[in-house]
């Protein structure tokens, strides 16, 4: 797969071998790993390609329908769309599902300006892709390796293996920073999608009592609040008293789904467990 990420970034950027395609004919990847794409930054790149045409051509591949779908440059097209272009450069070339989900992903993990939080999903899905697991029993594998380093060297090593194909950050830090950032509320994560938020300002927002959240989300946007800052204006709350609303704010956090099948088996008993003391509970109500 590294050889096609090599061979199919040769294809997109070859000018010579370039189609003129209609970009009413072309439609995004339905997968394509990022999932935001910054306004300002797609009209100043609109407004060089008007000056300079599009410098990269797209990497596209035929549907059946007669439609092309993108591998690579999906920005760029974006862009072209307002620039007001009616055909963009682009190499066509056929591939199949599996190897327009792992270019993409690859594609993506190599730019730096890629978010936490969809870096992270990205790193998940091609782990998922590569060990042939499911999302959630890949992030219980992490749990468990964690866990249990020396019964899980072997399982440690395959995963530090595919995660050294896309960056250095080790299996360790992936399973520990990299999955909070999964847990996440939503209005954090897509604050992070945007880019008005980094994850290390969302994970000390999450951090903080939950009724202060959208406060301090609004002072660290507004006032562009360093990561210290933060931590000093969480610091000096007052802490409120628990109520029915946070006791169960916290129980819905914790009942998340993805969290729950990525327990591990015995992690997952006591879940059990206490949910039939909680069922128990109501009907005796």
């Amino acid at each position: 797969m590294q050889q096609l990420l090599s061979h199919a970034h040769d294809l997109s950027s070859d000018r010579r071998q370039a189609e003129r395609i209609q970009i009413e004919l072309i439609v995004p990847n339905p997968h394509q790993p990022r999932r935001y794409f910054n306004q300002a930054d797609l009209e100043n790149l609109a407004a060089s390609i008007r000056e300079r045409g599009v410098a990269v051509p797209l990497l596209l591949r035929p549907l059946e329908d007669g439609r092309y779908e993108i591998v690579f440059g999906e920005r760029r097209y974006r862009a072209a769309q307002l620039a007001g272009l009616t055909a963009i450069p682009a190499n066509v070339r056929s591939l199949s599902d599996e190897e327009v989900m792992y270019l993409s992903l690859l594609e993506n993990l190599q730019r730096e300006n890629l978010n936490r939080f969809d870096e992270v999903e990205a790193k998940l899905n091609i782990l998922s892709f590569e060990l042939g697991m499911e999302q959630a029993d890949v992030i219980q594998l992490l749990n468990a390796i964690r866990a249990q380093p020396t019964e899980r060297e072997a399982d440690r090593l395959t995963v530090a293996a595919i995660l050294r194909k896309f960056g250095t950050e080790s299996v360790e830090s992936f399973t520990t920073n990299g999955l909070a950032v999964l847990r996440l509320p939503d209005y954090l994560a897509d604050a992070i999608r945007r880019g008005s938020l980094s994850h290390t300002h969302a994970v000390r927002i999450a951090g903080a009592p939950q009724e202060h959240h959208a406060a301090l989300l609004q002072a660290t946007i507004d006032e562009d609040l360093t990561v210290n800052e933060l931590r000093e204006r969480i610091a000096g709350l007052k802490p409120k008293a628990k109520d029915a609303d946070q006791t169960l704010s916290t129980l819905k956090r914790v009942t998340n789904p993805r969290m729950v099948k990525s327990l591990d088996p015995t992690r997952r008993a006591k879940f059990d467990a206490l949910v039939k003391q909680l069922a128990a509970l109501f009907d005796q109500a």
